[in-house]
């Protein structure tokens, strides 16, 4: 793990270990105790990470492993995931994802700017719209699911063999076979989703 400062080796290493039959186990659990106002970078394979109250930029970029950040109130996520899941609550400003084989569930936030590549898997997003702002969702082969918590735009939508739901807060403004163009709450936000053979999903609270 790296802050802005340099590598962060504080913190508490707890290991344990078991034999039987043969089989031989080794468990890992580091649990790092960080001011909330640091910039959180990490890199890493095959393990579970759990991150909350951090309130700098994070930056996750991990292969075969799982997060959930909770409580984070930064203004810059970086994620890059390959075959594991992310969870998150109340994010804001800025997110960047690149996902392949991986479900991403993000709930409560608030961004500001998103740009999203999901490659076999699925985004669940909950998030508020800022006019004049822009937001991109792209995904090749599974869903997206887009839930509009306050504030409103125009979504642009190109799509191959995907299904597109929308709730009747949406206005269509153009349907055709491979475009589909909406408007919610006369917002000024842009949305522009590009699918392939994923399913979309849109709705408001």
């Amino acid at each position: 793990m790296k802050s802005q400062k340099g590598i962060l080796k504080s913190g508490r290493k707890i290991i344990s270990t078991s034999i039987s039959f043969g089989y031989y186990r080794e468990e890992y659990k580091i649990e790092i105790e960080l001011p909330k106002s640091v910039s959180l970078l990490v890199r890493g394979d095959d393990g579970d990470y759990y991150i909350k109250n951090i309130n700098g930029s994070i930056s996750l970029s991990l292969d075969d492993a799982d997060a959930e950040l909770s409580d984070c109130g930064g203004y810059s996520f970086t994620f890059r995931f390959d075959d594991g899941d992310l969870k998150m609550n109340r994010g804001k400003g800025k997110i960047q994802l690149d996902a392949d084989d991986s479900d991403v569930r993000i709930y409560d936030a608030a961004f500001t700017s998103i740009d999203a590549d999901i490659d076999d898997g699925s985004i669940y997003l909950e998030t508020s719209l800022s006019d004049n702002d822009s937001y991109r969702l792209n995904s090749q082969d599974g869903g997206i699911s887009l839930v509009v918590t306050a504030g409103g735009g125009e979504f642009d939508i190109s799509h191959d063999d995907a299904g597109i739901r929308c709730d009747d807060s949406f206005k269509k403004l153009e349907v055709s076979e491979e475009h589909t163009r909406l408007s919610l709450n006369n917002g000024k936000a842009k949305v522009t989703i590009r699918s392939d053979d994923a399913s979309i999903k849109l709705a408001s609270k």
